[in-house]
Protein backbone atom coordinates (compact mmCIF):
# COMPACT_ATOMS: atom_id res chain seq x y z
CA UNK A 1 0.00 0.00 0.00
CA UNK A 2 1.32 3.42 -0.93
CA UNK A 3 1.41 6.33 1.50
CA UNK A 4 0.84 8.78 -1.34
CA UNK A 5 -2.86 9.34 -1.88
CA UNK A 6 -3.74 10.93 -5.23
CA UNK A 7 -5.23 14.34 -4.65
CA UNK A 8 -7.69 16.17 -6.86
CA UNK A 9 -6.05 19.43 -5.80
CA UNK A 10 -2.68 20.67 -7.00
CA UNK A 11 -0.07 21.14 -4.24
CA UNK A 12 0.23 24.83 -5.11
CA UNK A 13 -3.50 25.44 -4.84
CA UNK A 14 -3.21 26.09 -1.08
CA UNK A 15 -0.56 28.76 -1.62
CA UNK A 16 -2.60 30.37 -4.40
CA UNK A 17 -5.44 30.76 -1.88
CA UNK A 18 -3.00 32.20 0.67
CA UNK A 19 -1.68 34.73 -1.85
CA UNK A 20 -5.21 35.70 -2.83
CA UNK A 21 -6.16 36.21 0.83
CA UNK A 22 -3.06 38.35 1.41
CA UNK A 23 -3.94 40.55 -1.57
CA UNK A 24 -7.53 40.98 -0.34
CA UNK A 25 -6.41 41.83 3.20
CA UNK A 26 -3.82 44.28 1.87
CA UNK A 27 -6.42 46.08 -0.25
CA UNK A 28 -8.76 46.22 2.76
CA UNK A 29 -6.05 47.64 5.04
CA UNK A 30 -5.08 50.29 2.47
CA UNK A 31 -8.74 51.27 2.02
CA UNK A 32 -9.23 51.47 5.80
CA UNK A 33 -6.13 53.64 6.24
CA UNK A 34 -7.30 55.92 3.43
CA UNK A 35 -10.76 56.22 5.02
CA UNK A 36 -9.32 57.00 8.45
CA UNK A 37 -6.99 59.63 7.00
CA UNK A 38 -9.90 61.26 5.13
CA UNK A 39 -12.04 61.21 8.27
CA UNK A 40 -9.41 62.75 10.55
CA UNK A 41 -8.07 65.26 8.01
CA UNK A 42 -11.28 67.29 8.01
Amino acid sequence: MSDKVPSTERPDAFWHRVYFAVVIVTVFVIAALWAFSKYFST
